[in-house]
């Protein structure tokens, strides 16, 4: 009985689990804000998919969205770059505590905490990198995508 019981709970949470993740996997991803200067661009979300493959197939999907959104042009002599942060808990003073401060939100209140979700950048190769906290995932010209970790 006891056995039966356990088992029972651990398929109860197993699909509970599994229904709560694609729930979220497929929810849209919302661009909160979009700023840029001459070399990068900020990109604030409300959030992005879990996993960093996942990641990297929602900027590769919308890529010419988030750019014409930003209207900018990833082509150019120069690496481009774009850091893509979680809206959190939404705008706060600058304060003391390291956070980004937005340009076109009027202050006090027009600074998010820092915390990098994904940083995307254009070499002149042509390659774009994604990266991530200890990890690195390259898209090659030709499309091929290498996964490697980041020294």
């Amino acid at each position: 009985m006891k056995k039966t019981l356990k088992l029972f709970i651990l398929i109860v949470l197993s699909v509970s689990a599994t229904v709560a993740y694609l729930r979220y996997e497929h929810k849209k991803v919302e661009i909160i804000i979009t700023e840029h200067d001459r070399y990068s661009g900020l990109i604030i979300v409300d959030r992005l998919p879990w996993l960093t493959s996942d990641r990297v197939n929602w900027w590769i999907k919308n890529e010419d969205i988030i750019l014409n959104d930003i209207n900018s042009n990833k082509k150019g002599d120069f690496v481009t770059a774009y850091f893509i942060y979680p809206f959190g808990d939404g705008y706060k003073k600058e304060g003391k505590y390291d956070r980004i401060c937005l340009e076109s939100i009027p202050s006090p209140n027009n600074c998010l905490d820092k915390d990098l979700l994904m940083e995307v950048l254009y070499r002149k190769s042509g390659n774009t990198d994604f990266i991530f906290p200890g990890k690195i995932i390259t898209r090659l010209q030709n499309g091929e995508i290498i996964v490697g970790n980041e020294n």
